[in-house]
């Protein structure tokens, strides 16, 4: 089944919690078979989380510091955490809805190399 959600090797659903629980689109392991899969066209999804963890990061700290100058911002990490969580289950839902999940080989020269000679 090529769709987002079956594993290509073993054919059985992968469940959202290993997209949510990979952090990145292409770390994403089977809970049944153990292989690694990734989503087709993931590469700007991927660079664009990192921006976006990084300027949420820095816009939490930048308010509380602003809010409360005189204590350290743990309440800024808690806030940047607990927002992240929704982040990751909006992209887990985005990728299992729309995008294509393949099987990848561990080192990645499978697809990528031709017939052996």
């Amino acid at each position: 089944m090529s769709d987002g959600k079956h594993c290509p090797s073993c054919g059985k659903d992968i469940g959202w919690w290993a997209v949510f629980s990979a952090g990145l689109p292409n770390r994403i392991r089977c809970p049944h078979c153990k292989k690694r899969c990734l989503y087709d066209g993931i590469l700007i999804l991927s660079g664009l989380l990192i921006l976006l963890a990084a300027i949420l990061f820095v816009g939490c700290v930048y308010l509380f510091r602003r809010l409360v100058p005189d204590k350290t911002p743990w309440w800024a990490v808690a806030v940047f955490v607990l927002s992240w969580v929704v982040v990751e289950m909006l992209v887990t839902l985005f990728l299992r809805s729309n995008r294509i999940l393949r099987h990848t080989d561990p080192d990645g020269l499978a697809e990528r190399s031709g017939p052996a000679s």
